[in-house]
């Protein structure tokens, strides 16, 4: 009877999963006109096998540069599983955990690569599996030494792991995201009030943002071609419009690389507005 207890639980766990998925899909259709494409762009725009070479390198280094801890973690599980195991050992319960992680880390292998260490946030769903696993096979391990062995052991461990992931925090400027961060709710403070009649907001990786802070509109400049962005803001101008551009400091030399037959671009001159100090965002109003 708890076997088929059990089962039951994970069959209805996995039609709730199979149901979620399904609800996301319909929303995709319904608000991007495809199951398959989302607020981010198409399928074929978001991943491609051509990414998983760029994106090894990225994330092999970052893991060297910024979570060395999950490589320790990771050396702690391939040896508790080299360990003889004990009677009340369960391999099996294993798999669920190796396919999981597997297939969340081929899911961003083959996704469009970025250039910054904190897109590490796109493994965290496989963090915590890592660090429950870490711990069993620390348990294992540790179970070999005597108590005091096993007490200095862990202490010392935790001790160096702390103090060096506090030092790397620092040097990698951790504490600056809360500001960095903000600088989006501030700039569009500012514009809010700028904001008159009609107003629709030109944006790439703010889009989310703006679109939720100011109501206003989106066109996706990372998501048209040039000839269809020219068509959507002579479109908007001849209806009386607003038009606004909205871009991390970063995005301005893409755009112009994207859309450089782009005529008049208002983001050839001073910004309007500006917000953040270590990363600027900055909006444009065009003339």
């Amino acid at each position: 009877m708890l076997g088929a207890g059990v089962v039951g639980q994970a069959t209805r766990g996995r039609l709730w999963v199979v149901a979620a998925g399904l609800v996301v899909a319909g929303l995709q259709w319904q608000w991007y006109g495809s199951p398959l494409q989302s607020g981010y762009g198409t399928t074929a725009e978001l991943f491609s096998a051509a990414y998983i070479t760029t994106n090894i390198g990225l994330y092999a280094g970052w893991m060297l540069e910024a979570e060395w801890p999950m490589l320790v973690a990771l050396m702690m599980v391939a040896v508790g599983m080299a360990l003889p195991a004990g009677d009340d050992a369960r391999p099996s319960h294993a798999w669920p955990f190796v396919c999981f992680t597997a297939g969340v880390i081929a899911a961003y292998l083959i996704y469009a690569p970025f250039e910054r260490w904190t897109y590490l946030r796109f493994l965290l769903p496989v963090w915590a599996l890592l660090a429950a696993a870490a711990g069993g096979a620390a348990q294992r391990i540790l179970a070999l030494l005597t108590r005091p062995q096993a007490a200095l052991g862990t202490l010392t461990l935790a001790a160096v792991l702390l103090a060096t992931g506090a030092w790397r925090a620092r040097q990698l400027e951790v504490w600056a995201f809360t500001p960095l961060a903000n600088r989006v709710t501030a700039l569009a403070e500012e514009l809010r009030p700028r904001l008159e009649g009609r107003t629709v907001l030109v944006a790439g990786e703010q889009s989310g943002a703006m679109r939720h802070l100011t109501s206003a509109p989106i066109i996706r400049w990372d998501a048209v071609d040039t000839v269809t962005l020219q068509r959507a803001l002579t479109a908007a101008r001849r209806d009386g419009w607003q038009v606004w551009w909205v871009l991390d400091q970063s995005e301005e030399v893409l755009v112009r690389q994207r859309h450089a037959a782009l005529p008049a671009r208002a983001i050839d001159r001073p910004a309007d507005l500006a917000a953040g100090r270590l990363l600027e965002t900055r909006a444009w109003r065009e003339p």
